[in-house]
């Protein structure tokens, strides 16, 4: 919105010309326009950003978790994967098959804790 205000002033400064008799009130609104802008940039990184940060910050165990239970996600995911690809194989290895899915079954359990965990 302030790159678009500050291009609004520089057309209105490039369309007037310079003999134009409102000329200077309108440079000066362009100017405390940008001000106004300059000034509420800095009360929104302020109040609202700051504040926000610092509310986060208290809580950096339950942002660890969080990519802690995404990289579960993804160790499913992988077992998942793996589990399917070894039952569509044309040879199939029952032994590999039994043990993929004993790694399906210990990281779908992981995951879903950790979910179930951070969901309470």
């Amino acid at each position: 919105m302030h790159e678009a205000s500050k291009k609004l002033s520089e057309c209105l400064q490039e369309v007037y010309e310079p003999e134009w008799p409102g000329r200077d009130e309108a440079n000066k609104i362009a100017e405390n326009n940008d001000l106004l802008w300059m000034d509420y940039h800095q009360k929104l990184v302020d109040q609202a950003l700051l504040t926000m940060d610092t509310y986060l910050g208290q809580f950096p165990d339950i942002k660890s978790r969080i990519a802690k239970r995404g990289r579960k996600l993804v160790d499913y995911d992988s077992a998942r994967h793996h589990y399917e690809s070894l039952q569509t194989a044309k040879k199939k290895d029952e032994a590999k098959i039994a043990k993929a899915e004993e790694e399906l079954i210990k990281a779908q359990k992981v995951f879903e804790e950790m979910n179930v965990d951070l969901q309470e």
